[in-house]
């Protein structure tokens, strides 16, 4: 049998709950995360390197950069992680999320526009109905063990304004920032598939019930 209860990772998006790290603004600064997964053929992190800041922002200078790499980043990719390190560093707008344990809802409810590739990430951020702009991997098809074409983090690419070009980035991300309502319609149409009405931010309570029920 099955109990449907939501997604308990999101509990905090949907509540709303307050961002609690020091990067949260406190001036008119717009917040842009950058969420990259971390599979070779899909995610964007080599992509843009340590220039992610300039890529994103281009010649803004009102930008509050927060980058979390994918946990297995933090394991796994030691020459990422240094060259954001380096790159926070050097910038007081840039700051990069080393502990993979770090929970990501709160960043996500703090951020203005999210920037990402194939992460699930994107999904959760549905629940806010803010713009994406999602950067394509050109591999991304060659690795015919792992890419699934039906896949939704590849089907539903619409959620967002995607780059195939690095170069294009800082102009996406302008124009979710001016215009963040459009894709509205989308993205509330694959919330509503992904959450139906399961989006008061109660999906650990119900699983505790269900579960002493049983």
């Amino acid at each position: 049998r099955i109990r449907v209860t939501g997604f308990a990772g999101n509990d905090p998006v949907f509540r709303g709950d307050p961002m609690p790290l020091s990067t949260s603004a406190t001036d008119d600064r717009k917040t842009v995360l950058y969420a990259p997964t971390h599979h070779w053929a899909f995610t964007s992190a080599a992509m843009v390197g340590e220039r992610v800041a300039s890529l994103i922002g281009g010649t803004r200078e009102d930008l509050t950069i927060v980058i979390k790499p994918h946990p297995r980043t933090c394991e796994f990719r030691p020459g990422w992680m240094a060259a954001w390190e380096r790159l926070a560093a050097r910038d007081e707008h840039v700051h990069l999320i080393k502990d993979p344990a770090v929970d990501i809802a709160p960043l996500l409810i703090a951020t203005d526009v999210l920037v990402s590739d194939a992460s699930g990430v994107i999904f959760q951020y549905l629940a806010l109905d803010r713009p994406i702009v999602l950067i394509a991997n050109p591999q991304h098809a060659r690795d015919k063990e792992h890419f699934d074409a039906g896949a939704i983090e590849w089907r539903w690419r619409d959620v967002g304004e995607e780059v195939t070009n690095v170069a294009d980035l800082a102009a996406a991300v302008d124009r979710a920032l001016a215009d963040p309502g459009k894709r509205a319609g989308k993205r509330a149409e694959y919330q509503k598939l992904l959450f139906d009405d399961l989006t008061d931010g109660g999906a650990v309570r119900r699983i505790v019930e269900e579960v002493s029920g049983l």
